[in-house]
């Protein structure tokens, strides 16, 4: 299972290139090699290979022996585990849909051992040529998931629980004038 799983789109125009980031906690380890694959329909790129950036929040850990104050006053060595937060590089694959049947997918690859409970943030730059629906992206769209098939635990395609929007209406509204039953109305 993934969680706080987020899709957000820097440049938010419809039709145009933009910086893609994909955020998620795995709740099980990923192992070097293992896939996520990204489904991101009507999305377009004319790149078929590319370089996703991959920063990893509290990915990494080293045991430092440090001194401490014991509970009768003396001091004493203790290790203790410091976390921190790196940066990799992961080969990734854009597989436009061929037919209606389906769908445009960005299979990334892990270029390292992933912890589990460690923050994952994918970043797409915009040099990467990724073009956004022509008709938008709806708040939580439904069809961006994502999925793998982790030997610690496969996940089926789910979607992210915020997908933000782009194109879409900040406020909408319609009125009718007069509000009377069986009579002309003017639609404002």
């Amino acid at each position: 299972a993934f969680h706080n799983t987020s899709f957000e789109i820097t440049n938010r125009i419809a039709n145009a290139s933009s910086e893609l980031t994909m955020y998620m906690t795995p709740k099980m380890p990923l192992s070097a090699g293992e896939v996520i694959t990204f489904t991101m329909p009507h999305f377009r790129n004319n790149l078929t290979t590319l370089t996703v950036n991959l920063t990893i929040g509290k990915g990494f850990s080293y045991v430092e022996l440090v001194q401490a104050n014991s509970a009768n006053g003396s001091n004493v060595m203790v290790n203790v585990t410091r976390y921190y937060d790196c940066w990799r590089i992961c080969q990734a694959t854009w597989m436009p849909a061929t037919s209606s049947n389906e769908t445009d997918k960005l299979d990334v690859s892990m270029p390292s051992d992933i912890v589990a409970d460690a923050n994952l943030e994918f970043r797409v730059t915009a040099e990467q040529g990724f073009y956004l629906p022509l008709y938008g992206v709806r708040a939580n769209q439904s069809t961006i998931t994502f999925e793998t098939k982790a030997s610690a635990g496969p996940v089926p395609a789910t979607p992210f629980k915020y997908v933000r929007p782009v194109g879409a209406f900040r406020e909408s509204s319609i009125t009718f004038f007069p509000l009377k039953v069986k009579t002309d109305t003017e639609i404002n």
